[in-house]
């Protein structure tokens, strides 16, 4: 799956722009400032409903606008997509991005997102009889197909009615919706946060894979985190009603802390392969699922209702999951540099993305944004050589035309002041 198409309004520094991408490896170059890195974000954005810099997607929003648009085409396995195929270089045909945006809103949870109809917008239809009318004017019947040639997204952050999604043409049930369509994932100069930084990070990493391999894996979580929520607040409010929800809190708990375990057991191979190829080290990596390993979830939510009672809020769970990685059983954090933390960040994230490939034939468009930041030459040939491994759509920041560290660019756009153009 690649992208084809961009077009963005109001984001950031960025007024208006328009791309013709390239299935194989895309260049974005210009001086700091001028725009690279949102442009980034704009296709991050189009991907996972959020940005890769901050959690408030208001800050999108270029100053004194009020709604920010990005429009853009996914194509699939079957359309002009492969690794150094062509296409020509002509303006992206579409009906405009602001069309069609209304007022369902998507609440955007920190996992999984609850669906449109959980955030009050109005839904009698089911997802499983919904349907979706294509721009060209042919439907297909929901849940979309991933694999389908094409697919046209839209995605609108507005200062008033937050964030909504678009799938060709209609409404998407939940943001999840635009993972399965258009898989992306992110290196950047702050990956190393993946290992410096708190559970969070990791537990969305995880779960951006663990997403796509294990198809119930979003509805589990959706559900699981609308009990939590509901338990949480009799917690605060009549702490006795609060056990009401162990039962729904235990099945989709347990399910979703064994999907997991699923993904990180696959991942070990291509985690060891990735790591020893880049950095040398051998870190340790291991899942803990969010409360102790020898007690059933039920257990544990028993053994903390005190404390849960007095802190007002459930302790045990999969929402206090990570990954831990440690080197020598010292946390890796205490342990490597930052350059080293960069390095073993990014083969999770290279490993995630081969993994992928492998178990779901999903080829992913891998962001680079200034990736030579911190590597020294050795160091970068290894990057470069597992990165072009992957035959994923590149898109990646420099601040020089002539960069070619994955060889000479297939298309090249240049940024200047928010203003982009082809070269």
């Amino acid at each position: 799956m690649s992208l084809s198409e961009l077009a963005v309004d109001d984001l950031r520094c960025i007024e208006r722009a328009e791309l013709l991408l390239h299935p194989g490896q895309n260049l974005i170059w210009g001086g700091n400032g001028s725009g690279k890195t949102s442009l980034l974000e704009s296709i991050f954005l189009l991907g996972r409903g959020r940005s890769f810099r901050t959690r408030n997607s208001e800050r999108l929003i270029r100053y004194g606008k009020d709604r920010l648009v990005v429009f853009g085409r996914s194509t699939g396995p079957g359309g002009a997509t492969g690794w150094g195929s062509a296409r020509s270089h002509n303006t992206p045909q579409h009906a405009g991005p602001v069309e069609g945006f209304g007022g369902d809103g998507i609440d955007r949870g920190a996992g999984f997102q609850v669906p449109v109809a959980e955030s009050g917008a109005a839904s009698n239809v089911s997802e499983e009889t919904r349907s979706a009318e294509v721009r060209d004017g042919t439907s297909l019947s929901y849940p979309r197909d991933p694999l389908a040639l094409s697919h046209a997204l839209g995605v609108q952050v507005s200062r008033a009615d937050g964030t909504m999604a678009r799938i060709d043409g209609t409404a998407a049930a939940s943001l999840t919706e635009l993972t399965q369509i258009f898989p992306v994932q992110i290196i950047d100069p702050g990956v190393h946060k993946l290992v410096e930084e708190g559970g969070h990070r990791r537990r969305r990493w995880m779960d951006w894979a663990v997403f796509h391999v294990e198809h119930q894996f979003g509805e589990w979580w959706v559900r699981y985190t609308r009990a939590l929520k509901q338990r949480n607040a009799a917690l605060r409010t009549q702490p006795s009603q609060a056990g009401v929800w162990d039962g729904e809190l235990v099945r989709l708990g347990e399910l979703i802390a064994q999907a997991r375990r699923r993904f990180v057991e696959g991942l070990l191979p291509y985690w060891r392969d990735s790591v020893v190829a880049l950095s040398g080290l051998e870190p340790e990596l291991h899942y803990f699922r969010g409360w102790a390993q020898d007690v059933s979830l039920a257990d544990a939510l028993a053994a903390s209702r005190p404390r849960d009672e007095e802190k007002r809020m459930t302790h045990p769970g999969p929402h206090r999951a990570d990954v831990v990685i440690r080197i020598n059983g010292r946390p890796a954090r205490e342990v490597l540099s930052r350059g080293q933390q960069k390095l073993v960040a990014v083969a999770m994230t290279l490993a995630q993305l081969n993994l992928l490939q492998e178990a779901t034939q999903t080829t992913s468009t891998l962001l680079l944004d200034d990736p030579a930041a911190e590597l020294d030459g050795d160091h970068l040939r290894r990057f470069i050589e597992q990165v072009m491994r992957l035959k994923s759509q590149l898109v990646l920041t420099s601040l020089h035309p002539e960069s070619l560290l994955f060889g000479t660019p297939d298309r090249v756009f240049h940024v200047e002041q928010g203003s982009v153009q082809s070269v």
